[in-house]
C-alpha cells in the first residue's frame, strides 16, 4: 500500500513536472527579442581584453579610408589622374590590405564577428586589387598575347571578380540593416561602387571606352 503511494505520488511530480515543461515550451518570445539573442547573441569575451586591447576598428577605416579615397580619384580622372590607380599601388597592399587584416584579427580577438568578416575581407580584396596591378605576380601573363592588362579579355575577367564583391557587400548590408543607419548607408555605396565598376570594365572589353570613362 505504502508502495503505491510511493509509485502515486512519484507520478503526480513527473505529471507536475510534464505540465510545467509544456507550459515552458509554450511561451511566446517577441520577435525582436528572438531576432537579437538568435542573431546577435552576446560574445562571452572577458572583460580584462577589451581593457588589454585597443579598438582596432579606427586602424581598420583609416587604412580603409586611405586605400579606396585615392584609387576614386585615379579612376574620376581629377587633376589627370589615370593609369587605373596604378600610382596608389603600395596604399592598397600596405594601407587597404595589410592594415585592414591586422585590425580584423584584433576584432576577432575580441569577438567581434562582423567587424572580423567585414574587415579581414577588405583586407583580402585590397591585396589582390594591388598585386594584380603588379607584373611580378603574373596576373596578366595569361593575356600577354593580347595587350596584356588593356585586352579585352582581361578587363572582362576582372570584372566578375568586382561583381563578386557587389554581392557580398549586399549581403553585408543585409546584415547591417539592423545595426545602425551609417553601416546601411556605407554598403548600399559600395554595392553601388563595385557594380559600376564591373560595368565600367565589361565596357572597356568592349571597346566602349568614352561609355566606360563615363561610369
Amino acid at each position: 500500500m505504502a508502495s503505491n503511494k510511493i509509485l502515486n505520488s512519484k507520478d503526480l511530480r513527473s505529471d507536475a513536472g510534464h505540465n510545467e515543461l509544456q507550459h515552458t515550451e509554450s511561451i511566446s518570445v517577441p520577435r525582436d527579442i528572438f531576432e537579437k539573442l538568435y542573431l546577435s547573441p552576446q560574445n562571452d569575451v572577458k572583460e580584462g581584453l577589451h581593457k588589454t586591447f585597443a579598438n582596432p576598428t579606427p586602424l581598420c577605416l583609416a587604412g580603409f579610408l586611405l586605400s579606396s579615397t585615392p584609387l576614386a580619384c585615379d579612376l574620376m580622372g581629377w587633376r589627370g589622374a589615370g593609369g587605373g590607380g596604378a600610382a596608389s599601388l603600395p596604399a592598397y597592399i600596405f594601407l587597404g590590405g595589410m592594415i585592414q587584416l591586422i585590425g580584423g584579427l584584433l576584432e576577432f580577438v575580441l569577438g567581434n564577428t562582423f567587424s572580423f568578416v567585414v574587415f579581414s575581407s577588405f583586407g583580402g580584396f585590397w591585396l589582390s586589387f594591388g598585386t594584380t596591378l603588379q607584373s611580378s605576380f603574373g596576373a596578366t601573363e595569361a593575356y600577354a598575347a593580347t595587350g596584356g592588362a588593356n585586352s579585352p579579355q582581361f578587363a572582362a575577367s576582372f570584372a566578375f571578380f568586382l561583381l563578386s564583391m557587389g554581392l557580398l557587400c549586399f549581403i553585408y548590408l543585409v546584415c547591417s540593416i539592423r545595426t545602425n543607419a551609417v553601416l546601411v548607408f556605407v554598403f548600399t555605396l559600395l554595392v553601388l561602387a563595385f557594380l559600376l565598376l564591373a560595368g565600367a570594365y565589361w565596357q572597356i572589353a568592349n571597346g566602349n571606352l568614352a561609355l566606360a570613362a563615363k561610369i
